[in-house]
């Protein structure tokens, strides 16, 4: 019975992202349900029977290995963004004066240019020196702003999680699509979070300039202003900005979905003989 459970999970992830192809919901249905399958199976055990078929022991060992799977790519997870928030802490905490107000951040010694944030709860923004001398006070504003709108959002908690999620399940099709498209929505997002606060030309001409400049830097664990897989893309909603965003419902019902093994536990029965 817990190896009908355990495929009857994996087959419908695989239905969800064939029907539901571009969505947070295909996306996060999977990771979830099979971690509370999993969950489920552990707690009923090897022993017993459920709607008159024994449990096993073979799903009980598959749902075993796939949780100490996943707890140990959660240890690299964490282990990596430590790291991460360990080397940013290390860099020199500079202020700048920006029009009219002051912005501390932690000044990265590289020529090519880089914004973004690092860390959890309370992420550091991170400069490089090569954006600072591309940019102009107006274009860094912009740049700011779009910092400003992640952390708002709290993208760094949320996108560390999901992209975790993405790690336990990068063998199920379309993952790394989707998780490109869900990058996306995030940028978008924050560029028209950013667009209230500064001239939206302005985000688009600092992107602009950044790609004359070259390719930009990437820094580990860090929510990024330049990605040079959705430029394009996020010039063109600058320019002629359209509603997007992303779907709370889909969400909660990801949740909600993924919470629905929890409903096989009352029918499982213990054999004590």
């Amino acid at each position: 019975m817990h190896l009908f459970l355990c495929f009857g999970s994996v087959i419908f992830a695989l239905f969800c992202r064939l029907v539901f192809p571009l969505s947070s919901f295909s996306f996060l249905v999977a990771p979830l349900l099979f971690v509370s399958t999993t969950i489920v199976v552990l707690l009923m055990g090897c022993n017993g029977e459920m709607w008159m078929m024994p449990v096993g022991w073979l799903g009980f060992a598959m749902s075993f290995l796939f949780l100490v799977f996943c707890l140990l790519s959660l240890f690299c997870h964490c282990r990596d963004l430590v790291r991460s928030v360990q080397k940013t802490k290390e860099l020199p905490l500079h202020v700048y004066q920006l029009k009219e107000r002051r912005i501390c951040f932690r000044l990265l010694d590289h020529d090519l240019p880089f914004a973004g944030l690092v860390g959890l709860v309370n992420p550091q923004l991170v400069l490089s020196r090569g954006l600072l001398d591309l940019l102009d006070q107006d274009h860094i504003e912009a740049v700011v702003c779009h910092e400003e709108a992640h952390r708002f959002y709290r993208d760094n908690f949320w996108f560390f999680w999901w992209n975790y999620l993405k790690q336990i399940t990068a063998w199920l099709p379309r993952t790394e699509k989707l998780w490109q498209h869900l990058l996306l929505e995030r940028e978008l997002r924050a560029d028209r979070k950013a667009g209230e606060k500064v001239d939206p030309l302005d985000i688009a001409e600092a992107l602009l300039q950044i790609i004359q400049q070259g390719n930009g830097l990437i820094v580990g664990g860090a929510v990024p202003f330049f990605e040079q897989e959705r430029l394009e893309q996020r010039i063109d909603a600058l320019l002629s900005p359209r509603p997007q965003g992303f779907n709370r419902r889909e969400i909660l019902l990801s949740i909600l979905v993924a919470l629905l093994p929890l409903f096989y536990l009352p029918f499982h029965y213990q054999n004590y003989v």
